[in-house]
């Protein structure tokens, strides 16, 4: 649930008032409403029996410690990618497919579209008790990988985007770096290269790892939402 309003709550000889900002309501009692309270929020007065304050009270704190409250931060891009179990296993079939195929020519290519990355660290992240981020977003554009998701502290959450660049180590193993976290107003968490690292490395170097034994891979490609991955046998 997220909460978009502050209010203040005013008890006094049985008259409650309650000041919201800047949405509110109340059921039930007699509601005034002051013309100008429309400039910085809402003021409700309503006259209750005290067994009755005492209940809304209770509820008012109970409802307060389930709340989550949105802070903003980067806004994910307007076109949104579906999940789906059909991504992965079509991965799955083409990632085979170039297994079979390395065999007879030596030559490795192996491609993942943005449904089938977002697909895949989706299902990675359901597995985990304590996920870094929820709700995961994957974009392949211009020679980079961005990463737009929520993460929360308390009952606090925030859009986060992260940018990761990827290249080949020497030894013809892939690495991926983060250049750029924005968690809005929430602290980036730390140890962040070494928590995406591992992220990244159990959604997707981890699935494709296999695949590439025996193999020396030579470059990394990522443009127009597709990452592709190229590689000899050794």
């Amino acid at each position: 649930m997220a909460c978009g309003c502050v209010f203040l709550l005013i008890v006094e000889n049985r008259n409650m008032v309650l000041r919201t900002r800047p949405c509110g309501f109340v059921t039930g009692g007699i509601i005034n409403r002051n013309p100008d309270s429309f400039r910085s929020g809402v003021e409700i007065s309503v006259k209750l029996p005290a067994s009755r304050i005492l209940f809304f009270l209770l509820a008012l704190a109970g409802a307060q410690l389930a709340c989550t409250i949105s802070m903003g931060g980067p806004a994910y891009p307007a076109t949104r990618i579906a999940v789906s179990t059909k991504a992965v296993s079509e991965f799955n079939q083409n990632l085979m497919a170039a297994q079979t195929a390395a065999v007879q020519s030596g030559i490795l290519a192996v491609s993942i579209t943005e449904t089938q990355a977002t697909s895949l660290l989706a299902n990675n992240l359901d597995t985990q008790t304590d996920p870094f981020i929820l709700d995961p977003q994957v974009y392949l554009r211009d020679g980079q990988i961005q990463i737009y998701g929520k993460a929360s502290r308390g009952n606090l959450e925030a859009n986060v985007r992260i940018t990761l660049s990827a290249a080949l180590n020497p030894d013809g193993k892939p690495v991926v770096t983060v250049t750029s976290a924005d968690f809005g107003p929430l602290p980036a968490p730390v140890g962040l290269n070494d928590t995406i690292s591992a992220m990244i490395d159990q959604a997707f170097t981890g699935t494709i790892g296999p695949a590439a034994t025996g193999l020396r891979l030579e470059s990394i490609t990522i443009t127009n939402g597709i990452l592709t991955l190229t590689g000899r046998v050794k």
